[in-house]
């Protein structure tokens, strides 16, 4: 792949053919293209294309970016890891030199773009509380300070503290779950926003990966849950780093909603009976 298609001077595919493969062929969601069977984005100005597979108990990826001649390959024994993401930005922070952040796309507070002033000191937690946008994804995020201690509040969960990393990088602190789901009021519109965030958070050094499944839930004391929870929770567990994975409910629910799924097997989901067909999201085109 680092030589364009040729092995020892010698050319296994075409030069057409090997340029096809990494040109962009449909978009996937955001800024994420697919060509044939690999998956295009862009890192600081370079293009890198990528895939990656997990079955039960193993994980990999493969990543090369072309203009540098330099290659990835991570193999874990794990089922699902955001370790692939994490070590591959590392790779191309300290090979080809890691992104200048740019100022005015910090994360903030919504509202009018606010007057230069000084930075805040990385303690003074009273300057990161406000209302945070992810508006590709069209939900707030309250942040609070109660007691000194930071609080975010996350739309249907309740309020988590924030841990500081540095400056102003936080985790979500103790009880937090390892994942957050949300309801919506059609299949279409939980994939869309889904693929969405998958594709914010990634400017922010952030994978996650998503599920979807569509059916009947129940209200105890004002809390959602029930099978279509516990199902729509295995569903993510299957899918790898920036990958939204669903039912196939969803897929037969949402035909000529302009989503575009590939086949992802058919697999068995932990508590569940019988076997599911789940499908990978490729495209959420309107």
């Amino acid at each position: 792949m680092l030589n364009g298609g040729t092995v020892n001077g010698k050319r296994i595919v075409s030069e057409k053919g090997f340029s096809e493969t990494i040109t962009k062929q449909m978009n996937v969601g955001g800024t994420i293209d697919y060509g044939l069977g690999w998956f295009l984005r862009q890192w600081n100005g370079h293009k890198v294309v990528e895939h990656g597979g997990n079955i039960d108990g193993f994980n990999s990826q493969v990543a090369f970016m072309p203009d540098q001649k330099l290659g990835f390959v991570l193999l874990t024994n794990v089922t699902g890891s955001p370790l692939g993401g994490f070590a591959m930005t590392t790779v191309w922070k300290n090979l080809v030199g890691e992104p200048t952040p740019d100022p005015n796309t910090t994360a903030g507070p919504t509202g009018p773009k606010p007057e230069v002033k000084p930075a805040a000191p990385a303690n003074d937690a009273n300057s990161e509380v406000g209302t945070y946008r992810l508006e590709e994804a069209g939900v707030n995020f309250e942040v609070t300070l109660k007691d000194n201690t930071l609080m975010l509040s996350v739309p249907g969960q309740p309020p988590y503290p924030l841990e500081q990393v540095s400056g102003r990088r936080y985790k979500l602190g103790s009880p937090a779950p390892d994942g957050f789901f949300a309801t919506f009021d059609g299949p279409a519109r939980a994939v869309r926003c889904g693929r969405a965030i998958i594709d914010a958070v990634q400017p922010l050094g952030l994978d996650v990966r998503a599920g979807v499944h569509t059916g009947e839930v129940e209200v105890i004391n004002g809390k959602v849950g029930g099978l279509a929870v516990n199902i729509g929770a295995r569903v993510a567990g299957l899918a790898e780093s920036r990958e939204l994975l669903v039912s196939s409910t969803v897929k037969d629910l949402t035909a000529g909603s302009g989503l575009v799924f590939e086949d992802a097997g058919v697999h068995e989901l932990k508590g569940i009976p019988e076997q599911w067909h789940l499908y990978r999201v490729l495209d959420v085109a309107s």
